[in-house]
């Protein structure tokens, strides 16, 4: 059965979120490399679920549930709006 589209859409700035933490980790360990996928990875523990599920909400191909999008913020300290963007299609 086929999933009825959504009257809406969200944007999000997870990369750019994922990036800062990216070079707070990098900053926390003296430099040492730390790959982006271990900051997504440690995002998805955080919010129970898969790092697939983090990259396709980031790239915008899945919209996240209001669960697991205030999980999102709350991992980042941030407001919903912060990160998310209702747009209409």
């Amino acid at each position: 059965m086929a999933r009825t589209p959504l009257p809406y859409t969200t944007t999000n700035n997870l990369t750019r979120r994922l990036a800062l933490l990216q070079a707070k980790r990098i900053s926390e360990r003296g430099g040492m490399k730390v790959n982006i996928s271990e900051v997504e990875q440690e995002l998805a523990a955080y919010c129970g679920v898969s790092r697939d599920t983090i990259i396709m909400i980031k790239r915008g191909v899945n919209q996240p549930s209001l669960p697991l999008a205030l999980k999102i913020c709350e991992f980042f300290g941030a407001k919903v709006e912060d990160i998310f963007t209702l747009v209409d299609s």
